[in-house]
């Protein structure tokens, strides 16, 4: 089952005096998100999909009739690829494939408590194969070849595949009181960091599955805990904006 974040473990704020934190622009913005950028975001989407099915001669009925699956796939996926799309240079658009292998983490966490196991598979690989084409085409230039995106696209299913084993070994999304090794945000915070260049450490999977703690010649290679904080309010952002379950409910 998905863990469900720790309200009162994320009350706390970080200023941004003793914040200064190294995720710059790209971490800002997701950290600035709340619930009611979200559902102007989700309004504007559904107003443009709505027109767009109106206007491809579904008509009026489309709104009495159970939505198609497909349908429901590209509305995930949709939602998902808008929350990871930050900042347009190369290692901003490497963080954003974190959340994006986070989000369809979580989607594969709900996706298992929700639907019948008939579906699980299904709806999990179509979605992902949407989100990943989709998010390719968004963060690569216009002239980038086919090849070029479908080896973007094939990089981005293999490491979710390694996503996807990590953060099913973490205990927890935000632990008790504060999301330290062991929990998904601590290995996403890892993640995000090494993807904007601050550190090239590919070693360190026992530490972000709590398997081994860090030492005092590990702490470079990590987010200091107002960074890992600032990702853990982003994420309960994110995550309170997408409802997830809200649209997998359509699939049953």
């Amino acid at each position: 089952m998905t863990n469900s974040v720790n309200s009162t473990s994320l009350q706390e704020s970080v200023s941004q005096k003793d914040g200064k934190l190294q995720y710059d622009e790209w971490l800002k913005r997701f950290h600035a998100m709340d619930r009611g950028n979200w559902n102007y975001y989700e309004h504007q989407y559904r107003t443009e999909y709505s027109n767009y099915l109106l206007g491809n001669k579904m008509g009026l009925f489309f709104l009495f009739r159970q939505q198609e699956p497909e349908n429901i796939y590209q509305t995930l996926a949709q939602k998902i690829v808008l929350a990871a799309q930050g900042p347009d240079n190369k290692s901003s658009a490497d963080a954003g494939a974190e959340i994006v292998f986070l989000l369809l983490h979580l989607l594969d966490r709900q996706v298992f408590s929700q639907l019948d196991e008939s579906q699980r598979d299904t709806v999990f690989n179509e979605v992902s194969e949407i989100t990943i084409t989709a998010f390719t085409v968004a963060v690569l230039h216009a002239d980038a070849s086919q090849d070029d995106l479908m080896n973007k696209a094939e990089q981005m299913m293999s490491t979710l595949k390694t996503r996807q084993s990590i953060y099913t070994q973490c205990k927890s999304l935000v632990g008790e009181s504060f999301p330290n090794n062991g929990t998904i945000v601590f290995a996403l915070s890892f993640f995000v960091y090494r993807a904007l260049g601050h550190t090239d450490r590919n070693d360190a999977d026992d530490i972000l599955t709590g398997r081994r703690d860090t030492s005092d010649s590990d702490k470079g290679d990590f987010p200091e805990p107002p960074e890992i904080m600032a990702a853990a309010r982003a994420v309960e952002s994110i995550i309170d904006g997408l409802q997830l379950a809200s649209d997998l409910k359509h699939l049953r």
